[in-house]
């Protein structure tokens, strides 16, 4: 199913609220089937909401900043849950500077 909605959403650009939000599902429903998989996925939205949160002048206080915020979180948990400590800890310690 989450992987439908992102077939449905595949047609709209890279920073469609809608769009993230079914990439953001597939990822969870794949969380403990396929971690690699959801990395990429979650790695793919990091580097959206870099780019919003780049675009956005107050960044420091606003939603794009809380989006980038958590999806910091999401990726550097991916590589923890995957043993690759390495990865995980600058993508948790940008998290703590946000």
């Amino acid at each position: 199913m989450a992987r439908q909605r992102v077939e449905l959403q595949s047609d709209k650009p890279a920073e469609d609220e809608e769009r993230l939000e079914a990439l953001e599902a597939l990822a969870v429903a794949n969380r403990a089937a396929d971690p690699a998989e959801t990395l990429r996925v979650y790695e793919e939205l990091l580097d959206v909401r870099r780019r919003a949160a780049m675009a956005d002048p107050h960044a420091v206080t606003s939603h794009s900043n809380r989006q980038l915020i958590a999806a910091l979180g999401r990726v550097a948990s991916a590589h923890q849950e995957m043993g690759d400590y390495t990865s995980a800890l600058p993508l948790y310690e940008e998290e703590l500077h946000h």
